[in-house]
């Protein structure tokens, strides 16, 4: 039987997130090491763990978003259970109906298919954690890529 221990390392340069898996098989990366993708809507992803990598895990996905100032994650809504934990920086969360005021330390759990939007309206970048389940790549990243949301 093998046995997963999840080691993340962080500070304010890089993030090495480190996992023992299948025995003794040691998987790291750096998170400089990982290429990320600007969307218009003004951030940079960074997709961490995922079915198709850099790291590899089956049943979620983990990754890191930088939202620009006055940039934001749009509106969109997705069959994937998703937690955001806020790092750094301020703005506003809507759920659904309601807006929240977020801040460093913040975590917040979106439903299944509850429109959500993350709006970041300081002069600061904002940097999020985001988990989601189950492991696949949602439709709103083509969609904001190609055009069709902002």
């Amino acid at each position: 039987m093998s046995h997963g221990i999840l080691k993340w390392h962080g500070n304010s340069d890089c993030t090495i997130w480190s996992a023992w898996r299948m025995g003794n098989k040691h998987v790291h990366k750096n998170l400089g090491e990982i290429e990320g993708t600007i969307f218009p809507s003004g951030r940079c992803t960074k997709i961490i763990v995922s079915p198709q990598g850099p790291l590899i895990a089956k049943g979620f996905c983990v990754g890191r978003t930088v939202i620009f100032p006055n940039g934001s994650i749009p509106e969109h809504s997705h069959e994937n259970e998703e937690v955001y934990h806020i790092l750094s920086g301020m703005g506003f969360m809507q759920l659904g109906d309601d807006t929240l005021q977020v801040k460093p330390g913040d975590t917040i759990y979106i439903s299944p298919l509850v429109k959500h939007k993350l709006s970041n309206d300081s002069t600061e970048e904002m940097e999020v954690i985001w988990v989601y389940a189950p492991a696949t790549i949602v439709a709103h990243w083509k969609d904001e890529l190609e055009g069709r949301i902002r």
